[in-house]
């Protein structure tokens, strides 16, 4: 396993929640999921 810190804490709250990802088109509402994915990797201290 090469995941550690961030990562490693976000595959164990898959295992943990059933959190299932899937394919995203981003072509639409791009400037949203722009947004979202910075808020997300701030609020990992990743972005």
């Amino acid at each position: 396993l090469i995941a550690d810190g961030s990562l490693l804490d976000f595959m164990r709250q898959i295992s943990t929640f059933g959190l299932s990802l899937v394919k995203l088109d981003i072509r639409q509402e791009s400037d949203r999921h722009t947004d979202a994915m910075d808020a997300i990797t701030t609020h990992l201290g990743i972005g």
